[in-house]
């Protein structure tokens, strides 16, 4: 995160820091059971939060003194401390994650903060997601450059100690398996009262978890379901699939389940087709599937299929609804570097992030030498330009909001 002053500006003091919660229903919420152990201690005086909500980790501020002329310019680096739960905005809960920038003007005693949500994703799987004990108590004064595993805090020691444990655990799993996730086909027959009506079929992995075997997507993806119709003892008039996340709390029967994606029935499949193909889209930017000790996220397809008998081909029978459990991962990353422009220490053009036209007209298009922290600073604000992902805005003093 790169921070910049305009002239005009005078600015006392600008901090960062971070910070993530849960809301959970006030009637689920009261029941947890050995509700302490959620609870965030020493919790310093800061941010308003909902009343239903329940503090998951919490970073110190981290002050970059802009008092200086000469300073105008500010950067930070920060680790994502490990096993933060992902955000996700649901019906049953809703997972939020904050980066908070705080400006002070001068000769003012108040405050500006501007909260930017954070998008976090779950991408390694082996990776355990945590609820308790809360990740930092917004004293601990962390190295924001640091790998959370050098850290010495309570969180660098659950990293390192998870590690360690990861190693083990991967060196006697190379012993028994290669891989837990392989590519197959399976079929699936689907009947009518004890009459054939269609089998569905699906290429893909597989992995195995919490005890059944699940098709491994991913978000942004696609899932080919081929459906055959040899030999049936009813027809098949229609098909409707749906994309559906449940979201639930541990040990407990409360439930909420949302279509994601739902599929616009076919034209009626007449008795002479053999196979049909459906492609499911699986919507970019969901939230992936996880359990933890607090709640759990899982996803499914629906298969809502009607039919015919063939005595009576205008009778509809009973729909029969079908699912298949999915395990919804994160999509690789494309194919570009974090940053486009590289941090050039020994030259750059003039600065990319001039508000003023004319300034960048006449402005001399010769090679000036750079620090390092000043190289960075200029990738950094290249890449919130045109790099996907990235973000520009602006915090404007009093008089100017």
């Amino acid at each position: 995160m790169a921070i910049t002053l305009k002239e005009s500006e005078e600015i006392q003091l600008v901090s960062v820091r971070c910070l993530g919660y849960i809301r959970l229903p006030l009637n689920l919420s009261k029941d947890i059971p050995n509700k302490d152990k959620y609870a965030f201690k020493d919790k310093p005086l800061g941010p308003s939060l909902p009343t239903d909500s329940m503090l998951l980790w919490y970073s110190p501020n981290f002050p970059i003194h802009l008092s200086s002329e000469r300073v105008r310019e500010g950067l930070v680096k920060m680790f994502l401390p490990f096993f933060l739960p992902p955000s996700i905005k649901g019906g049953l809960y809703e997972i939020s994650h904050f980066v908070e920038v705080s400006v002070l003007n001068k000769c003012s005693f108040e405050m500006k903060v501007k909260r930017i949500p954070l998008f976090i994703t779950y991408s390694n799987p082996a990776l355990p997601i945590l609820f308790a004990p809360a990740i930092g108590d917004g004293y601990e004064q962390f190295d924001y450059n640091a790998h959370p595993l050098t850290q010495s805090t309570p969180h660098g020691q659950r990293a390192a100690s998870w590690e360690v444990l990861e190693l083990l655990r991967t060196r006697d799993s190379r012993r028994i398996s290669t891989s837990g996730i392989f590519k197959s086909r399976r079929n699936f027959r689907i009947s009518f009262n004890h009459q054939h009506a269609t089998e569905i079929i699906f290429q893909g992995e597989w992995v195995s978890k919490f005890g059944t075997e699940l098709l491994s997507v991913e978000d942004g993806s696609t899932i080919s379901v081929t459906f055959r119709f040899l030999q049936t003892e009813v027809f098949v008039r229609e098909i409707i699939v749906r994309v559906i996340r449940i979201e639930s709390i541990t040990d407990r029967d409360e439930q909420f389940e949302a279509c994601v994606f739902e599929s616009v029935p076919p034209t009626l499949i007449t008795s002479c087709v053999e196979e049909q193909t459906i492609i499911v889209p699986i919507p970019p930017q969901l939230t992936p599937s996880f359990r933890s000790d607090l709640v759990c996220l899982d996803y499914r397809l629906d298969f809502q299929i009607r039919a015919t008998s063939k005595d009576e081909e205008k009778s509809f029978l009973d729909p029969v609804i079908w699912s298949l459990p999915l395990d919804l991962v994160v999509s690789d990353p494309p194919d570009y570097p974090c940053q486009p422009f590289p941090a050039l220490q020994f030259g750059s053009v003039p600065k990319l992030h001039e508000d003023d036209d004319e300034t960048q007209s006449s402005a001399s298009y010769t090679v000036r030498s750079l620090t390092e922290h000043e190289a960075e600073i200029e990738a950094v604000m290249a890449a919130a330009l045109v790099h996907p992902g990235g973000m520009k805005f602006n915090i404007y003093s009093s008089s100017n909001s």
